[in-house]
């Protein structure tokens, strides 16, 4: 069971600290967590939204294969409310993917004849379900990787 007081996880011995097992790669369903966080890459200065995915299975094709190391999964632990960011930049070159992505969810682009903007439909997100590629990318410093979503699809 996770700790999630603060005094009791500073109250650990330093030493037993270790870095979680990243997601294997593949593909997840997953769902969105809450609304995005806007923020500001720190290296150009762009804006973003930052969705909070929730993988909540493993995706099988219509034979049930998956692409999923399931042995890998369950030695990380599983899915159990792990959860991994999607980060969609706000530039004009890269809204198609922002589009996409709401597409993937599900989200209507319209409302009777009327366009929705991004923002109506960003606010239409949470609880929604995308299905999720998941990558492995290398730690800037080499010590290790990181499980990012390459890209998202319909389910």
């Amino acid at each position: 069971m996770a700790t999630t007081n603060i005094a009791d996880l500073l109250d650990q011995p330093s030493i037993d600290a270790e870095r979680p097992k990243p997601f294997p790669q593949g593909s997840y369903i997953a769902q969105v967590k809450g609304l995005p966080r806007e923020d500001v890459s720190t290296r150009k200065q762009t804006r973003y939204l930052e969705f909070t995915l929730v993988p909540v299975e493993v995706y099988r094709d219509k034979d049930g294969r998956t692409d999923v190391d399931e042995d890998a999964l369950e030695e990380m632990g599983g899915l159990n409310d792990r959860s991994l960011r999607h980060t969609l930049y706000v530039t004009d070159q890269a809204m198609y993917r922002m589009r996409e992505f709401f597409d993937h969810c599900g989200i209507p682009d319209m409302e009777g004849k009327r366009k929705l903007s991004h923002n109506e439909r960003a606010v239409q997100s949470p609880g929604c379900h995308v299905g999720i590629s998941v990558k492995h990318v290398p730690s800037q410093d080499g010590s290790g990787v990181f499980a990012n979503i390459a890209s998202t699809f319909k389910v």
